[in-house]
This record gives C-alpha cells, structure tokens and sequence, in this order.
C-alpha cells in the first residue's frame, strides 16, 4: 500500500493529518481498513496472508516504526509526511491480532517490544516539566497503550505501574493548575481523554487494583473540581 509509506503531498493543510486523507480518496486510512479486515474476518484470510508472505508480521512491525517516526517527526504540527495516528493505531491493532496466529513465529516476543515502547516514553518523561510538549507525549503514548489487548496491557502495567500512576497523576494536576498556553489547555484536554480510553481497554479484561485505583483517583478529583466550580458560583446559577 504505497499511500502508508509515501511522501505527504498536501503540504502545510492541517488535513493531511487529521483528515486522514493524504489523497482523494483517502487511500491510506482504506488500506489500513482493509488490513484489518482480512485480520480480523477470517481465519483463513488471515492464514492467506502468511502464505503469500511468511515475514508479513515483521514487514508490519518495520513499517509500524517508520510512521511513528514520522508520528515523532510532526511533533505537535498537523501536516507532515506519515499519515493520521489511528491510521497508525489501527495498524498496531491488524499487528496484535497477527501476533496471536500460529504462523506469527515471535509474535510474544513482537508484541513486548512494541508494548514497552509507549511505556518507556511515559516514564522518560514524567519528571519532565508540566507543558504542551509533555502532555502531547503522554497523550500519543496512552492511545497507543488503548489499542493493545486488556491482557497484554494489564501484564504490561503491572510491571511499569509508573506509567499509570503518571497519566492518573498528570490529568489530575491539570486540574488545579494555570495553563501557560492554549495548546497545553488542549494536550491536557486530550490526555484527559486518552486516559480514560486506556482505562476503558483495560478493565475490559480485569479490574485489576491499578486500573481501580486511577479510576477511583480521577472519579474523586472531577467530583472535587465540579464540588469548587458550584460553590463559587451563584446561588441562582
């Protein structure tokens, strides 16, 4: 599918990446749509691909790392080579389910490393300091983490709980903090809900006692944020 991997031509249009629609027909969002479905339908499908090409998981694997390079290369901008990130996520989803197929070879081993890559970015980064840049990063990291099985994200957390607990923490904080800029008001916006999305994914498995206790940490400090904003405001409002 040459629309994964071939140069943006759109230039500065903030469409080229939140459309999802580098062509006119947007055809590297329907070609990663048609991965998944030959994923995810049937097994025989599935088996089809491996047939045609044995090394298909880690050919998905390497092209993975290149749009998350160019994910990287972005930054927080709109445009740029590489295509929108669910495209992306719904590629690491098509690379999940490969894994899983007893033709994938090291497919426990694949998925570990792709795992502990979004997991090392959260922990890199929490003693960093509170901006835009941050949050987009935690952000990017925790939808990424969404897309994973509950039970290989539940394994993963309870070896790094960190990561967790600087998500929980970090959406929390945003709370009661001013804002240097417009842009970290929206990464924080967007972590908020990155948060629970990757909440969402994992107790879908198990709710196991880090997941209830970030749910419980967050129920607790929207219910004191909305508690603050009703007592200071009219009585009438």
């Amino acid at each position: 599918i040459p629309e994964l991997v071939a140069e943006s031509t759109l230039s500065s249009s903030r469409y080229d990446i939140r459309g999802a629609m580098r062509g006119p027909g947007g055809e590297d969002h329907v070609g990663i749509l048609a991965l998944m479905r030959m994923s995810e339908e049937s097994d025989n499908l599935t088996h089809a691909m491996f047939e045609v090409q044995p090394a298909i998981l880690n050919d998905f694997v390497e092209l993975h790392a290149r749009l998350k390079a160019a994910e990287a290369s972005r930054g927080l901008r709109d445009w740029g080579t590489g295509v929108c990130p669910v495209s992306r996520r719904i590629l690491l989803r098509v690379i999940c389910r490969l894994s899983k197929f007893p033709g994938a070879g090291q497919g426990h081993a694949v998925m570990e490393q792709l795992v502990n890559a979004p997991l090392r970015e959260i922990t890199s980064r929490k003693q960093s300091p509170y901006c835009a840049e941050r949050l987009y990063n935690f952000t990017e990291s925790s939808y990424d983490l969404a897309y994973f099985s509950p039970e290989l994200l539940s394994n993963a957390l309870s070896t790094v709980p960190e990561a967790l607990e600087a998500v929980t923490m970090t959406v929390i904080e945003g709370y009661s903090r001013p804002f240097s800029d417009e842009q970290a008001t929206i990464q924080w916006a967007r972590l908020r809900g990155a948060a629970y999305t990757m909440l969402r994914t994992l107790v879908t498995g198990d709710m196991s006692d880090i997941a209830a206790r970030a749910i419980g940490a967050l129920i607790k400090a929207e219910c004191q944020v909305a508690t603050a904003h009703f007592d200071v405001s009219p009585s009438d409002s």
